[in-house]
């Protein structure tokens, strides 16, 4: 199947739009201090490890991404339960030619991305929807 270039350009915003649905805003960015100099045990949400580390709060400023439970943090950020085994596997367009755009589960960067799947064979990280993607391997 050829693919005009009409067609790529209508794909390009689908696929990227899922990386908008990864996570609350509260638990997106950096663990930030603050410009206090209180000493607060703080817990923040780390996209890349999908998990929830400890930091140290200043007491004022800083970003949303700040709990005051490691319990708090995963409740509000991280998806139920361990993460299922093939969405921690690598898009897998298999060996057919067919041409059907699709999603996979990123593990490392903890969302969505689209790939383009050959109709046969691959693996069980592939979904029609990005919002399907999510519901079953992110935070959808």
């Amino acid at each position: 199947m050829t693919v005009s270039p009409t067609t790529a350009v209508f794909l390009v915003p689908a696929l990227l739009a899922c990386v908008a649905l990864q996570y609350a805003a509260a638990c997106r960015g950096p663990p930030v201090t603050g410009v206090c100099r209180a000493r607060i045990p703080m817990w923040y949400f780390d996209q890349r490890t999908t998990t929830c580390h400890q930091f140290i709060y200043g007491g004022c400023g800083g970003n949303s991404n700040k709990f005051s439970s490691r319990r708090k943090c995963l409740r509000a950020c991280s998806t139920t339960g361990p993460p299922k085994s093939f969405c921690k596997k690598k898009p897998d367009a298999g060996p057919c030619k067919a041409w059907m755009p699709l999603w996979y589960f990123d593990y490392r960067k903890g969302h969505c991305l689209g790939f383009v799947y050959g109709g046969c064979r691959g693996n069980s990280n592939r979904f029609p929807t990005c919002r399907k993607c999510m519901k079953a391997c992110g935070q959808g």
